[in-house]
């Protein structure tokens, strides 16, 4: 059971919402005695937890600093009676790991990164603070379960030969578990450094062409929405190096705003395919 003399800065609040229903209803307040019955549509509900606003995490706290998280389901029956609402919550500390190695902690701001995490049940993505840096921490009190991982360069990131983080924009990359039991949770990162040669129909693609019949060359990570600019098809090679997360990419090409179809020209005029 959770205590019920919780102090105001440690409280949470329970919400439920019947399989038939869109909004919430508050419940319960996690660390404060049960106030009211409800008399309710029996069937099935998802459960959802989240931090009242005046919630301040300190060492040994009890309740967990998520924003709303459906974090499972109970069972309304027909008789009524007490349904449990169990919230299942760990006490971790995180790490970056590059290639299975720490991620140095004193990089120049030109070289960090920045890491997010959201619950499976969450939609709001929680900052866990600049990787190449001093993560936030020490330690985090969280809903237990699986979190999506997101990354970013930083704000004043630029590429440098050697570089170790990556300069993708805003890019879901892996999944972590928090366990009731807590403790370190790595984060894996895999980064690769890449150069890109554009190929027509298997041949390199001449790079003289006049910038009428040239078109963009665009990657896409799975877990992005927001493309980088790689190459100019038709245009002699940038000679960039990237340094980029591992993973799958979609290769997109669009026509210039400079293009101009001519008999004979190599690039096609399509738009962003």
């Amino acid at each position: 059971p959770a205590p019920t003399n919780l102090p105001d800065t440690e409280l949470g609040w329970l919400a439920i919402r019947h399989r038939g229903q869109t909004a919430w209803m508050d419940v319960a307040v996690v660390g404060r005695p049960a106030e009211q019955s409800w008399r309710l549509v029996a069937g099935t509900y998802e459960v959802q937890y989240r931090r009242t606003a005046a919630h301040q995490w300190r060492a040994g706290i009890l309740t967990p600093e998520n924003e709303e998280t459906v974090i499972g389901t109970v069972v309304v029956p027909v008789g009524g009676g007490v349904v449990p609402l169990d919230v299942r919550a760990g006490t971790v500390t995180f790490t970056a790991r590059m290639g299975g190695q720490p991620v140095p902690t004193n990089l120049p701001q030109s070289e960090q990164g920045w890491l997010s995490m959201r619950h499976e049940g969450a939609t709001a993505w929680m900052d866990l603070g600049p990787v190449g840096g001093e993560l936030i921490g020490p330690d985090w009190r969280l809903v237990a379960g699986r979190y999506d991982v997101r990354y970013r360069h930083g704000a004043s990131y630029e590429w440098r030969e050697g570089i170790v983080l990556p300069e993708n924009p805003e890019t879901v990359f892996a999944t972590v578990e928090v366990k009731e039991a807590g403790g370190v949770v790595a984060i894996p990162m895999s980064a690769l450094d890449l150069t890109f040669a554009v190929r027509l129909n298997g041949q390199p693609a001449p790079t003289t062409l006049p910038e009428t019949d040239q078109g963009f060359m665009d990657l896409t990570h799975a877990g992005a929405t927001e493309a980088m600019r790689v190459e100019l098809a038709g245009a002699a090679p940038t000679g960039w190096a990237w340094r980029l997360l591992a993973g799958d990419y979609r290769v997109s090409y669009a026509v210039t705003t400079g293009y101009r179809w001519h008999e004979g020209i190599l690039t096609p005029e399509n738009g962003e395919t």
